[in-house]
């Protein structure tokens, strides 16, 4: 997970990267900031009410509790101490403390004044594991175990790389801390095509302007410089790391990530009109249709310990298949020039 949260109705997401790709990408996120032990890093301000309808206490406990369930905070393991989630997070201890609270009051967890937070046991038969959730939480959770792996393996089918994104910077801070350490890294990533008519950002009337299809062109093409950049300072630490990236002359109605082949994430976008500032001094906005994946609901499958035949078996396959059919044929180099 990439280190996000919020003050007041502000998100923020931190990208680390080496200082001189953040001195050389200005225009693309802001100056490079250097934030206590993590070294440098892409500042990037979101907009909270878009990416988010929930509180920002239950954005921090989603995310704690679908990496509970995920087994990277293990049963009976202490929770990063509250000044560590509130530096994670960003956000202020009382929105620690209310998520945390919610936790306990969900027995994710058992809060001991003066010890810290523990993860309970839960039994499957009355808590089964959550199989859906906010993309960018589910996601986080099944990145972070997935690269828990010698070999790690990732391949993704979205509008843009932007919940990637989110959800890998923590991953990579611990890489190059220490923390976690794989052999190799292999990522392809398949976007929409930035030199297309999309169907996000067209119009609702006037199909004729352009604006707001260039401004879902800039997203696409700024996440997809901030992806290839941000595994620059892994490449001292993991042998081998290779993030590759292909475009496809189409929309995406629906995202989907597939980790080291047993795990399959997927989800759909929803359209839905909004308005869109086209012009930053006289704040005019465009009637548009937009989507956002970080509000959508992914679905998890998993192939480990259930038969061949079974059906989360053969969807994981034929997923694999379908991404490998367009990554060979009709995916192409992606044109990130204006």
């Amino acid at each position: 997970m990439s280190e996000w949260g919020g003050r007041s109705t502000k998100l923020y997401l931190w990208v680390p990267c080496s200082e001189k790709f953040g001195r050389s990408a200005l225009k693309l996120s802001g100056p490079p900031t250097r934030i206590g032990r993590r070294g440098y890093g892409l500042v990037m301000e979101l907009d909270a009410a878009k990416n988010h309808s929930l509180p920002l206490y239950k954005v921090v406990a989603d995310t704690l509790r679908a990496k509970i369930e995920a087994g990277v905070h293990a049963v009976d393991g202490k929770l990063p101490a509250q000044e560590v989630l509130m530096e994670d997070f960003a956000v202020s201890r009382s929105t620690i403390r209310l998520a945390l609270k919610e936790l306990q009051r969900e027995r994710y967890i058992n809060s001991i004044q003066g010890s810290g937070s523990y993860v309970l046991r839960r039994e499957s038969a009355s808590a089964p594991e959550r199989s859906y959730g906010l993309a960018d939480a589910l996601l986080s959770a099944h990145l972070a175990k997935a690269f828990t792996a010698a070999h790690v393996k990732i391949d993704v089918y979205s509008l843009t790389a932007e919940t990637l994104n989110q959800a890998i910077g923590q991953i990579l801070i611990q890489i190059r801390n220490g923390v976690i350490r794989p052999e190799s890294i292999t990522i392809r990533v398949i976007i929409a095509a930035s030199d297309e008519s999309l169907l996000v950002g067209q119009p609702v009337t006037d199909t004729a302007d352009s604006r707001t299809r260039q401004r879902t062109s800039g997203l696409v093409r700024n996440q997809v410089s901030i992806l290839r950049h941000s595994f620059v300072s892994i490449h001292e630490v993991v042998p081998k790391v290779s993030v590759t990236i292909k475009a496809l002359a189409a929309t995406p109605l629906f995202k989907l990530y597939l980790l080291n082949g047993t795990e399959l994430l997927h989800g759909y976008y929803k359209f839905a009109e909004e308005d869109v500032e086209v012009d930053e001094e006289t704040k005019e906005t465009v009637r548009a249709y937009d989507t956002y994946g970080l509000r959508s609901t992914l679905f998890h499958y998993s192939s480990v310990g259930v038969a061949e035949d079974s059906g989360p078996a053969v969807l994981l396959r034929e997923t694999q298949l379908w991404f490998e059919s367009l990554w060979t044929t009709v995916a192409r180099q992606p044109r990130l020039s204006e």
